[in-house]
């Protein structure tokens, strides 16, 4: 129900001449305005992500009062180009301007806007942010999640904690942030320890300097540690270093957590770009470079958008191959006519943008690659054990690289049903432009909990 180019009958409100008459001569020989599309916000609520039945017929229901009342403000058919029920409430419609300025003042109209056009920008590096290690791109970035039943000997406890983690392979030093809650009572210690699971391991790093205020239930530490030796670095990446609170009521541990790689496991990005390329190292399963198998989060195993039978919108492509690292790609009305540059269908990536994007955020290690135009090297995005799920909202027939906002904000609408966790969005933003102005910015603050990247450069949007 997220992604709908035609709306179901009780949304169509055919009344009176047909759409080609707005552009009709009037009595005087004039040509009437030129119609546009225009993206009409409703005032109520939208989905979100997971809607009950009922919600999505209340919806529904007001979505049809809506165009209703629009088809008779501007006493003409209304037929939507799209639907939007998850990232917004409203539609995409073709008016001419004086229609828009009817619709804007309809009782139950929020907000009113012409469709805009984005381009494609660029992006950086794992290494260059500090995600990967200059030239091995070994991991930076560690976690680990401290309980009690992890503490030898285990510790019957409520209390919680968590640390993140990067490693600077020039300096040997692992910065830490670590925070806790519900502890027995103060830390009578703390510590880096060096030992598998289940060992009681030994210390190799007191992180009693580098607590963060008086000792307490509940508190962190926040530093640096000296260099580390050969022994504890590869230890690090052996995930076998591990962090122990110890409380007068547990001094062997009453918190404890194995310090691990954090690589993008388990987390699904959703990028809205040009497209992909499916048979790109980059995207296959297993990695290529370091073997890691992935594993599909939906519960069933399926594939979405192109890659599954079932969609309904027509669009099943047998010939595009997601796996358990891409597990869907979707195209759209507007961008599902434009080819790649192999003349093979949408969601194929036709510029090269889109499947760089998804290369730099979530690609797979791969060895082997052609650097800086000379030799090989070793490739790989900021997290390339996440999942990737794909959203071609760029290419209109005339401009390769135009990607409007009717399908960016349809992308949204979907990404939002599909469950992704964060959304990689590198199309053009000025960074003087009211964000409030634009819909797409609305909606990504009003479903927060799905983590945007965008970048904060770029041309200004181009009106249709």
């Amino acid at each position: 129900m997220s992604r709908r180019s035609l709306a179901p009958l009780t949304l169509l409100f055919l009344l009176g001449l047909g759409w080609a008459a707005l552009a009709a001569p009037d009595a005087s020989g004039r040509q009437a305005p030129q119609a546009a599309r225009y993206i009409v916000e409703l005032a109520g609520p939208t989905l979100g992500g997971a809607p009950a039945p009922a919600a999505l017929r209340r919806i529904e229901e007001s979505q049809a009062v809506g165009l209703a009342a629009i088809a008779g403000a501007i006493d003409a058919p209304v037929v939507p180009d799209y639907i939007y029920s998850h990232a917004l409430n409203g539609f995409a419609l073709n008016l001419t301007p004086a229609q828009a300025a009817q619709v804007a003042a309809t009782p139950g109209v929020a907000h009113v806007q012409r469709e805009w056009f984005e381009t494609p920008q660029t992006d950086t590096s794992p290494a260059f942010i500090g995600a990967a290690q200059a030239t091995t791109l070994r991991a930076a970035l560690f976690y680990a999640e401290l309980t009690g039943a992890q503490a030898v000997p285990p510790a019957g406890t409520g209390a919680t904690g968590r640390a993140v983690a990067r490693y600077d392979a020039a300096s040997k030093t692992l910065s830490l942030q670590i925070f806790y809650a519900g502890l027995s009572g103060p830390p009578t210690s703390a510590a880096i320890r060096e030992g598998a699971p289940g060992e009681v391991g030994a210390s190799i790093y007191s992180l009693a300097g580098d607590a963060v205020g008086a000792p307490a239930t509940d508190g962190g530490y926040i530093g640096t540690t000296a260099p580390l030796s050969t022994a504890a670095e590869a230890s690090l990446f052996a995930r076998r270093l591990f962090i122990t609170i110890a409380t007068a009521a547990a001094p062997g541990g009453e918190l404890r957590g194995q310090l691990v790689p954090s690589r993008g496991e388990g987390v699904v990005i959703g990028v809205l770009d040009s497209g992909i390329d499916p048979a790109h190292p980059s995207f296959k399963d297993p990695a290529p470079g370091d073997g890691y198998d992935h594993s599909n989060p939906r519960a069933d195993g399926s594939y979405l958008g192109v890659c599954n039978p079932n969609d309904g919108d027509g669009r099943y492509d047998p010939g595009f191959q997601c796996n358990d690292k891409l597990i869907g790609a979707y195209t759209f009305a507007e961008t599902s006519g434009v080819p790649d540059p192999q003349g093979r269908p949408s969601p194929r990536d036709n510029l090269g943008h889109g499947s760089h994007v998804a290369g730099t955020a979530a690609g797979n290690l791969v060895g082997g690659a052609p650097v800086d135009g000379g030799g090989s090297g070793i490739i790989a995005g900021v997290a390339p054990h996440a999942n990737l799920i794909v959203y071609d909202v760029c290419g209109i027939v005339g401009n390769g690289e135009s990607c409007p906002g009717a399908a960016i904000l349809a992308a949204l609408d979907q990404a939002i049903v599909d469950g992704v966790d964060m959304i990689s969005y590198s199309l053009a933003s000025s960074a003087t432009e009211d964000p409030w102005r634009y819909p797409e910015a609305r909606d990504l603050l009003a479903n927060r909990g799905v983590r945007t990247l965008r970048p904060r450069f770029g041309r200004p949007r181009t009106p249709r």
